[in-house]
């Protein structure tokens, strides 16, 4: 059924993706060097592209919206078969119909998709650009496999020779960037090694907080003019050398809030879900503190063997006494 319901989305798209996928990688096999002679595809492949096309914008959909209030969805895998996915990723057949097609109406694709102008595939910076987001799209489904293809891995050699070698400084801002991108997709994601202790809780909260009002200050220079080199180096002092005028430019439109997650979750090495469930619980920390005193004190009524069950079954529980601070929590 979930099947057939990536088919009905995919069907009006059949056409116009095929004809699409074949421009784009016969741009991206030509920037590799590699000999292009591809194969007509069949009905059914054309059908599998679609449905795969489908898939991919349910998957980029639920990676930037909540699932429910509150609650933001694993990254969701689009290849493969669903009893073979990485522990920290659902497939996109777990998602239920509705979310699939609640996710194509709102990201309006199949209009997008009918229109029969498109980018121009024959400009060397949209070939870069094409070049990039399909590297990117091969480290998101794969993760540190994607290395064993070749097109991360000469991508990035690409964007790392233009950024150090090209005599253009436009074009070696923008390879920068884009390494940058491929080097973070690529960054091992640390959200499961994060404690949530109240303290390191208070001190994300903190952070957070701190970041925000560094990037208001940033943007409040950005309100009056493009950026300038004064505030190219403020902002790189405060947020690292990778800060490039073009992402202080895509600054001057974004929430505030959301640059600052962002930054937070980079230079904590986890994902923006595990960012998000880590402040949230942040915002509730004396209602855990109070919940948690109230267990210790229920447990310490019970009988001397029932506490021993209990500590044998909640190793990280301790002593049987009421602790300053709950325990950490891998």
């Amino acid at each position: 059924m979930r099947i057939h319901n990536l088919d009905a989305l995919a069907k009006p798209l059949w056409a116009p993706i095929s004809a699409l996928t074949r421009q784009l990688a016969t741009t991206t096999l030509g920037t590799m060097g590699v000999p292009v002679d591809l194969p007509q595809l069949s009905a059914e492949h054309d059908r599998a592209l679609a449905r795969h096309a489908v898939a991919n914008i349910a998957a980029d959909y639920w990676r930037q919206h909540e699932y429910r209030p509150g609650i933001l969805l694993p990254p969701i895998q689009t290849v493969g078969v669903p009893w073979e996915v990485a522990q920290d990723r659902i497939h996109v057949l777990d998602l239920p119909p509705q979310a699939v097609r609640a996710a194509v109406a709102a990201a309006k694709k199949p209009p997008r998709f009918g229109k029969a102008s498109g980018p121009n595939l024959h400009d060397p910076i949209t070939q870069f650009h094409v070049q990039v987001h399909a590297a990117l799209a091969t480290i998101g489904q794969l993760g540190p496999w994607a290395l064993g293809s070749a097109l991360p891995l000469l991508t990035l050699l690409r964007c790392l020779l233009l950024a150090r070698y090209s005599p253009y400084r436009d074009e070696a801002l923008i390879a920068a960037e884009a390494a940058d991108a491929l080097l973070d997709a690529l960054r091992p994601n640390l959200s499961r090694r994060m404690t949530r202790t109240p303290t390191r809780l208070s001190e994300l909260q903190a952070q957070l907080v701190d970041i925000h009002k560094a990037v208001v200050a940033i943007q409040d220079g950005l309100v009056a003019s493009e950026p300038t080199r004064e505030l190219l180096t403020r902002a790189r002092r405060q947020f690292g050398t990778t800060i490039t005028t073009e992402r202080l430019r895509r600054w001057q439109g974004m929430d505030p809030l959301t640059i600052a997650r962002q930054l937070l979750a980079r230079e904590s090495r986890c994902s923006d879900k595990a960012l998000r469930d880590l402040l949230a619980l942040a915002g509730r920390l004396e209602e855990i503190d109070e919940a948690w005193t109230r267990f210790v004190t229920y447990v310490n009524t019970l009988p001397e063997d029932r506490q021993r069950a209990l500590v044998t079954a909640l190793p990280l529980f301790g002593a049987m006494r009421a602790p300053e601070k709950p325990p950490a929590t891998p």
